[in-house]
């Protein structure tokens, strides 16, 4: 806990520092200043960045929002019984040993179950 009051009062200095440094800082010419080429890449080197950042996180969402609507053919085997059950499963509904099918329907399985996932 203490170390957060000091991490909270460290940057409230910093940020106080920074504030009375830029006020101290007078421009005397009237003429504005012509932006090279470089500093026009550091101007917008942020700002594209950050949409370079923005668009490839919007499609890594979509991708695996994608992959996980994706539906499998689960066909499980009891080693009590001699009869193979399939079910069309969403691969983001498979957890652990449940799983929900298309149709709603909750299905459990053992550790000793055979359990085969294949694509449609």
């Amino acid at each position: 806990m203490l170390l957060k009051l000091f991490f909270t009062a460290v940057v409230i200095a910093c940020v106080w520092f920074m504030l009375t440094r830029r006020r101290n800082v007078v421009v005397t010419t009237s003429e504005t200043p012509i932006l090279t080429s470089q500093a026009l890449l550091r101007k917008y080197m942020l700002t594209a960045s950050l949409g370079v950042v923005l668009v490839a996180g919007m499609c890594a969402s979509a991708w695996h929002w994608l992959e996980q609507q994706r539906v499998l053919l689960v066909s499980i085997q009891s080693p009590t019984e001699t009869t193979v059950k399939e079910y069309r499963v969403r691969k983001g509904d498979i957890q652990g040993n449940r799983m929900v099918t298309i149709d709603g329907l909750q299905v459990r399985f053992s550790t000793e179950d055979r359990v085969i996932i294949s694509p449609l």
